[in-house]
């Protein structure tokens, strides 16, 4: 039904914000802040993206190098 079509997706995009790459710990949004999406990057945080997790260089997104920052 409906409803479960619903969760499911719900679960996915949770799993997607918040999921970090092998190689770099990055997020999704990491990748949208260094292509230097602002579109993305905020679609992102509005959908609950965090700023606050970190890549395994321990650096969070904001202290990425790129024009947006």
């Amino acid at each position: 039904d409906n409803c479960e079509v619903v969760f499911r997706n719900l679960i996915f995009i949770a799993f997607a914000l918040y999921f970090q790459d092998g190689k770099a710990g990055r997020t999704v949004l990491f990748y949208a802040t260094e292509y230097q999406r602002v579109d993305m990057v905020q679609f992102l945080l509005e959908f609950g993206a965090s700023a606050e997790l970190h890549n395994y260089a321990g650096k969070v997104v904001t202290q990425i190098n790129c024009h947006m920052c």
